[in-house]
């Protein structure tokens, strides 16, 4: 698997609204999953954007997605998963 030019985040957040992010590669590609843990199981999720620093409490977020998928996953991620349905 090549490097990605970028990274795509997606917050959902418990009122059901969502945040989607793009980011460039800032580590390597093995510890991204690493990280992404790290962060949610901190207390705040911080992303410098543009023109601000955003912290988000992670008590807000429900769910985050990480595309593409990182080459290396946690022995404990079942893989290779199809969604069948969504739950409304």
């Amino acid at each position: 698997m090549s490097k990605p030019d970028e990274y795509g985040l997606i917050l959902t957040y418990n009122d059901g609204s969502h945040d989607q992010f793009r980011f460039p590669p800032q580590i390597d590609k093995t510890k991204m999953i690493s990280v992404l843990e790290k962060l949610l199981c901190s207390a705040v999720i911080s992303l410098q954007l543009e023109d601000r620093l955003m912290v988000i409490p992670t008590s807000n977020i429900r769910s985050a997605e990480l595309f593409p998928v990182p080459e290396l996953l946690p022995e404990r991620v079942l893989r290779n998963v199809r969604r069948i349905h969504t739950a409304r």
